[in-house]
């Protein structure tokens, strides 16, 4: 990008002012992409290293970093995109862990809905979401709707990751739990 840039303000001490526009506008755009790549990898250390803390039980350190990167990606990506979602899923699991199940549940409400329109009921960061949201209600003693998405996110680890996956596993011993608050032992 500087070479562009110096061989435009060449052109333009030598008088070549049709020539002088090009390697500019060129210097321009690399710079930008440049600097939008810059700013995402930061963002990228910032959600890192809020998850980091948030897994390490630092919710104080972890909430400023989480909002911060959710803050950037949103501004810099497609609402629906991948990191944007992947934050969402962060900042609400960190509300649920401080017994902030309100904002927990809305939040994976909303990426939730907006990671089914994207990638529908079969992929496994949807099962994930459908995995933590079915915890948040099921910790708020909303047990019926936490039942529901319990026995939708087993189904779908089944058909997706098999019988003996871990996380088909987790799934199992989640419905069991909830079985067990709602009294259906003979579920459990």
């Amino acid at each position: 990008a500087e070479v562009l840039h110096s061989i435009g303000v060449t052109y333009v001490k030598l008088g070549l002012f049709e020539s002088a526009e090009e390697p500019p506008v060129e210097a321009r755009a690399i710079s930008e992409r440049q600097l939008r790549a810059t700013a995402l990898a930061s963002l990228d250390i910032v959600h890192d290293l809020g998850g980091l803390y948030l897994k390490q039980g630092r919710i104080a350190e972890a909430e400023p970093l989480l909002l911060a990167a959710l803050e950037g990606r949103r501004r810099a990506l497609p609402a629906d995109s991948a990191p944007v979602l992947q934050t969402m899923d962060q900042v609400a699991m960190l509300y649920g862990d401080s017994d902030r199940l309100a904002e927990a549940e809305e939040l994976y409400r909303q990426t939730l809905a907006m990671q089914r329109n994207r990638h529908g009921d079969e992929d496994p960061f949807t099962l994930a979401l459908m995995n933590n949201l079915g915890q948040v209600l099921k910790n708020a003693g909303k047990l019926p709707e936490a039942e529901q998405l319990a026995v939708a996110t087993l189904a779908g680890r089944r058909r997706v990751q098999g019988n003996e996956h871990p996380e088909t596993m987790v799934a199992v011993n989640n419905l069991a739990v909830i079985y067990r608050r709602t009294g259906a032992l003979d579920k459990a």
